[in-house]
Parts: structure tokens; sequence; C-alpha cells
């Protein structure tokens, strides 16, 4: 049984709205629903490619995929970066040659005075480090080693990865055909069309709340 945690880690109650305008999404009820679907047989595999997202989404996942009791391990097949660096640390991981591992700091928004904002960065220094126990428990290193690491934001190589222990070990690479040439729309295309589409889910929905009326 193969779970995908792909594309944004949001909270529960975001993924509606990530869902209207298309955006991929993985949220803990995700997990919990694909593991309660698993046979006590089953071979969980856990397929990351992710960016990461909301760290305490990320946190209740890893803790999810640490708590189930059956036969489990994890592909990074593609980027393991942020949060979702975290829930890759969960169980005994394997990497393709060709996948990235990202990790670095907690961040976050603030407004108000020199108060909030030094209060805000003590919070953030608390939850990289509450962060780095994951890391720490994966690997043997010490919380200095790799805080300095998520400060310098470590973009990590397969090979990286696995000889800092964040992974355990590399893929063998597949056999196959590969297409050699693809069109790749570029971010400025993508928020073009997004935008157009947007504009077009709005007028279903006041069609949809006119027929409603009638």
């Amino acid at each position: 049984m193969r779970i995908p945690i792909k594309g944004t880690v949001v909270p529960n109650d975001y993924k509606d709205f990530y869902s209207f305008w298309g955006i991929e999404t993985t949220c803990p009820g995700d997990i919990e629903f694909a593991l309660s679907e698993a046979k006590s047989d089953d071979e969980v595999v856990f397929e990351i490619n992710s960016g990461g997202g909301e760290i305490f989404s990320g946190a209740e996942i890893y803790s999810k995929i640490r708590g189930y009791a059956g036969n489990k391990r994890i592909e990074i097949v593609g980027l393991a970066g942020s949060a979702a660096s975290v829930i890759a640390c969960a169980a005994r991981s394997s990497i393709t040659p060709t996948g990235m591992m990202m990790i670095h700091n907690v961040q976050s928004g603030c407004e108000g005075d020199w108060q909030a904002f030094a209060h805000e960065s003590e919070v953030l220094r608390e939850c990289s480090r509450a962060i780095a126990a994951a890391y720490r428990e994966k690997t043997g290193m010490t919380e200095e080693e790799l805080l300095s690491l998520m400060d310098k934001e470590e973009w990590m190589t397969a090979e990286r990865a696995t000889a800092l222990g964040l992974v355990d070990e590399i893929l063998p690479a597949a056999n196959g055909l590969y297409n050699s040439v693809a069109t790749i729309l570029t971010p400025e295309q993508i928020k073009e069309a997004r935008s157009a589409l947007s504009g077009k889910a709005v007028e279903q929905e006041k069609l949809n709340l006119l027929k409603l009326r009638r």
C-alpha cells in the first residue's frame, strides 16, 4: 500500500481552500484515513515529494507514522523539504538518486512593537529546536550541529542526506524510458492561468447561487 505525501503540508481545515485553487496538499487527516484502510499484512510505503508547509501539521503526520505499528517505510521520490523533511525521519527511509532534502529554521510572520518581535524570535528559536529533535533522533547528531545546518538552510543531495543519516539508503535506479524534452510553463503563465480559472470559478458560483434562488 502506497500513501502519498505530496504538495503543501496543511492543517485539516485548510485542505478544501487549497483544493479550490487546484493546489496539491497533504493534511494529517489524509494520513489517518489512509492508515485506517491499511490491512494488517500490508507493507505501507509513504511516498514523499513535498516542499513542506505548516510545521505542526508536519509534526502530527510524523507522529502518526511513528505510531503506526504495522510494516512501514518511507520513500523520498523527489523533494523532502522543510516540514516534509521532518516527516521523512519518522521511519526507515530511502531516497531516489535524484532526490533532495532541505532543512531550515521555522519561519513565520509578525506584527507589533519590538516586544512582539522579540517574543516571536524566541518562539521561532524554540520551534526550531523542537524540529531538530526529530533530526537528532534519526541521525544521532548533536542539537548544535543540526541547528547550524538549519541556520544555513541546508539543501542536500541524496548522497549528502544519506551520509548525514537523515536517510537510510539510496534507492536503486529504475530501468525505463523517459522523455528527454518537455514543455515547462513559466510561473507567470501558471499565475495567469490560475487567475483566469479562478474568474471562471467565481462566475460558476454566481450561476449556482442564481439557480438555487429560482
